[in-house]
Parts: structure tokens; sequence; C-alpha cells
């Protein structure tokens, strides 16, 4: 019998979307981890008894809200690492952690293993927060200044002249992303960068990644999505015009589940194919090929159902090239 993957739940992927966020614009790295153990198991526990979706949404709430408070915080600072914001991230997390333990029965010895569980990560959290506060204190050794072009790509469109040129050093991606996020450049970005390895699909078409948030800056040719204004998870395309420029562009996609449900969909109507989402994103473009970086085997992927199963989202997973519609020989 074929085995076809299951698609995660919608309550389940908001739960990772909010785990996303904390892990990647908190310092409180361990506490995070425990919270998240302890709302999955949580949260398996319940999911399949139809009589305790009320708890299920109780447990999504708890970790929603420990995100809202601490995105609150984190946008009106700008010098990480800083203590006083470890601080507050760790009393909004330890509240999170108290209100889940009171959404299920203990024992008098598993109260006390997650206490020291607990107080464990939180001593280690603030470990690496004065050891990350002394480092940055300390002299660096100076940096490269090569300038870093970054494609600022706000719509779901080819073209995108929304430049931004960075020439101070940064020690990691995440302190540029931090940089953008903190000067309220670009709120809650996504940071891609250009890597050398080719896709084989154009001359000179490279394939893009999102680097680790504590990795050095090796590409000076780098694009930023901001999370915080898309409706929906994205996967990023090479949107390659007929014989002129190749560049990044942010697709929405859904999930499988809801390509079927019109209010949930990414278009409207419905647009079901590859081909029909990019001409109601952009009616006045045709697409000429498609080709799917994960499987490139595929001939054609141009009317394949799009849906994030198979373009799956923070993934550079599609190339396509495409001409202005007077210029294809193509109808409309």
């Amino acid at each position: 019998m074929v085995q076809f993957p299951i698609s995660p739940s919608p309550n389940k992927t908001k739960l990772e979307h909010d785990f996303t966020y904390l892990k990647k614009y908190g310092n409180n790295t361990r506490q995070v981890e425990l919270l998240e153990q302890r709302a999955n198991k949580l949260y398996e526990r319940n999911r399949w008894i139809p009589t305790r979706a009320s708890r299920v949404q109780e447990i999504l709430g708890i970790i929603h809200e420990v995100r809202t408070q601490i995105s609150a915080i984190v946008q009106l600072d700008t010098m990480i690492p800083n203590e006083e914001v470890h601080r507050k991230c760790r009393d909004i997390i330890r509240e999170g952690a108290r209100e889940l333990n009171s959404k299920r029965t203990r024992s008098a010895s598993r109260i006390e293993s997650d206490r020291l569980k607990e107080e464990d990560a939180i001593r280690r959290d603030q470990e690496s927060i004065e050891e990350a506060i002394q480092q940055q204190a300390s002299p660096l050794a100076p940096f490269a200044t090569t300038e870093v072009k970054i494609y600022k790509l706000e719509l779901d469109a080819p073209i995108d002249e929304n430049l931004l040129i960075i020439s101070e050093p940064f020690s990691c991606y995440g302190d540029l992303e931090w940089h953008l996020h903190g000067n309220k450049l670009v709120l809650e970005p996504d940071l891609w960068r250009r890597l050398e390895e080719k896709h084989g699909f154009s001359e000179d078409g490279r394939i893009w990644d999102i680097p680790l948030f504590d990795q050095p800056i090796d590409s000076n040719v780098l694009c930023v999505v901001s999370r915080k204004c898309r409706r929906f998870a994205y996967t990023l395309a090479l949107a390659h015009q007929f014989g002129g420029e190749e560049v990044p562009v942010p697709l929405d996609v859904v999930p499988f589940y809801d390509v079927q449900t019109e209010d949930k969909g990414c278009c409207t109507p419905s647009c079901r194919s590859l081909r029909q989402h990019l001409r109601v994103r952009w009616p006045n473009q045709w697409v000429i090929t498609a080709k799917s970086l994960k499987a490139p085997h595929i001939p054609s992927v141009v009317d394949v159902e799009f849906h994030a199963s198979r373009f799956l989202p923070g993934t550079n997973s599609l190339y396509f090239s495409w001409k202005p519609i007077q210029a294809a020989s193509a109808p409309t």
C-alpha cells in the first residue's frame, strides 16, 4: 500500500509558527525548548479527544500570548544581547509554563522534577547571556567591510526595486536581522542569501537559502522578506524574465488541506494550479515554464496543484521563466 504523508493540522502549524518565532528572536533558548516540549506533549495528549477541543485552544492561546508579549519587548530593543530584555522574557516564559502546568494533573515527584528542569534551563540561559554581554563589551577584531546589497521583497512581484545598501560590519546574519528589525526597516525579517551553487535552469541562476542566525555573513547579495507583512507562509521562487534578470520572489502558499477551502485559499477564486496562481498574481505576465528545485527531474510543474506540501514554505523551491503578456505568443 502506498503511504502518503499526513499534513499537519492547522492547530499544530500555529504552535510551530509561534515556537519558531520564540526560538529565533528570544535568547532564552533552553527555557523555550523546555516550554516547547511541555506544550507539544500536552497538545498531543489532548488533540485526538473531541471533548477536549477547548483544552487544545487553551494550550495554543497560552503559547501565542507568550509570543505576543515577547514580540512587544523585542520590537523596542535594538541592543542584543540585553540583560533587561532577557530577564523580562524569562518571566514571561516562566508564567507561560506555569499556566501550561495548571492544565494537567501532576504527581509531587513530577512537580519537583519539572521545577528542577526549569531552574536548570534558566541558570544555563543566564550564563549564556552573561557570556554574550561580556563578548560584546570586549574589543572585536575588525570584520571585512564589504558592501551588502539587500533586496527588500515586500510584494509578490517579479520586479522589486526596493534595494537596501548596508556597508557597516555585522558579526553574523542574526545581528543584521536585528538591525533591520530594530530600526524598523523590515519587521520580523527573514534573510535569504544567494549561494554560489547553480540550479542549472538558467545560465547564471543561483540557489538561495535562509542562513543560520549565528552564521557569519558570507554573501554580499541578500534578500529580505517581512513575515509580519504576509498573510500566509511563503516559498521563495526565482522569477526569470525571458532575456532579462532572474530575481527572488516570495509566493504565498497554503497547506494542502486548505486548497479546497475558498476562504482559506491564497487566491480568489481558488487558483489550484501554479500557472493559475501566477496568473492571478500577475495578470500581465505569461509563465513560459516552471521547474521544481527540489525535484529537478520533473519536466515541468507549471500545471501541478499549488500547495505547501509540494512547494515547501521557508525553502527556495521553484524556478520559473516569464514574458510580459504582450510579448508572449501564448493566449491569455
